[in-house]
């Protein structure tokens, strides 16, 4: 059956549309005015039966939107959809972003001050395990600006020039955090947050777990060292090759880059740097996979080429946004006014 025809038994032929007026994101199902109240079960019934078809509509295009189903409301129902569409969902420990946890298996998108800008990025791509999938989902749209980028990684890949991807696929990349102890008023995720636990014996056994080297400080603070991941990977299914790491965010100039421009966000970016110079050091520092320091010009032709691929979207209430994170990164512009995004980590479904 193509997918032209299985996206039709999936969901009624008048859902389907490409890109929309206003949204320049892959590919979105819009309901219709017929269709706007089905019900949560015949939505996660139709998304079970068209799996084949939701495949190949990521795999071509990297992302797909429900907008205008009035039957997803809160993480519960968020949650229904992300196990329809994966065996499995992924926590996450070891991630850098602070998070609060909604239900069992969705978090919030990011609790970060809504001033700060969020860099693209693909979730979890400085450790071995990464969700194959993400959904994000808008609980409460912001009163202004807070769009989430898209970034296809392919061609990013494809932009980067290629001395840049050469240094990296030789070396690969690898992740150097100081994590406190205690959570300051704006700063990175504590080490009990990063890990779920303050048990210091239950840190280093999931350090080693993970192939992580770790250091105690004596002031409590924890020096955590990912493990050398590659620069780039194959898609387990295209078989394309994606740009899949963020040395370009996790690192000191990120802030600069990030803020450059723009003045809204400058006192933001000197009080974070401040406090940076005070402790001496970096909270993240991504290097070559040797430990060799990646030279900035290298960064920013990563940026300018991510930069190049970006697109936005304005979030409306109710809107579910089914991310392959091999394929797309994903970021999030400062915000004006309450915003609410939720978040569901899938791993293992990329067929």
């Amino acid at each position: 059956m193509s997918a032209s025809a299985i996206a039709a038994a999936t969901f009624p032929a008048p859902l389907l549309r490409g890109p929309v007026p206003g949204f320049q994101a892959p590919f979105v199902v819009q309901a219709d005015a017929a269709s706007a109240d089905m019900p949560l079960a015949d939505i996660v019934a139709r998304l079970a039966d068209g799996r084949a078809w939701l495949s190949g509509i990521l795999h071509e295009r990297g992302a797909l939107l429900l907008r205008g189903f009035n039957a997803l409301r809160t993480g519960e129902h968020v949650e229904a959809v992300a196990r329809t569409l994966s065996p499995r969902l992924m926590d996450y420990r070891g991630g850098t972003t602070v998070r609060s946890q909604v239900t069992a298996g969705v978090v919030t998108a990011s609790d970060a001050p809504r001033i700060f800008p969020i860099g693209m990025h693909q979730e979890l791509s400085y450790q071995t395990e990464v969700p194959a999938r993400l959904i994000f989902f808008c609980e409460v749209p912001p009163g202004g600006g807070g769009q989430t980028p898209l970034a296809d990684m392919r061609a990013v890949y494809r932009r980067i020039p290629e001395p840049v991807r050469a240094r990296f696929e030789s070396r690969g990349c690898r992740l150097h955090r100081l994590l406190a102890f205690r959570r300051r008023l704006v700063g990175p995720r504590t080490w009990p947050e990063v890990f779920g636990t303050t048990d210091r014996s239950a840190v280093e056994k999931l350090a080693a777990e993970h192939g992580w080297e770790l250091q105690w400080l004596p002031d409590g603070t924890l020096r955590l060292l990912n493990e050398v991941r590659p620069a780039s990977l194959t898609h387990p299914v295209t078989g394309e090759r994606v740009w899949f790491n963020q040395a370009h965010l996790l690192h000191p100039s990120a802030i600069a880059a990030d803020l450059r421009g723009d003045r809204r966000y400058v006192v933001a970016g000197l009080v974070s740097l401040a406090g940076r110079l005070r402790r001496n050091s970096p909270r993240y520092l991504t290097t070559f996979g040797d430990g060799t320091l990646i030279p900035e010009a290298d960064l920013e032709a990563i940026r300018a080429a991510i930069r190049a691929e970006m697109i936005l979207f304005d979030w409306q209430r109710g809107d579910l946004l089914v991310v392959d994170n091999y394929l797309m990164a994903h970021g999030r512009r400062p915000y004006r006014g309450r915003r609410r995004i939720l978040a569901s980590l899938l791993a293992g479904e990329t067929s």
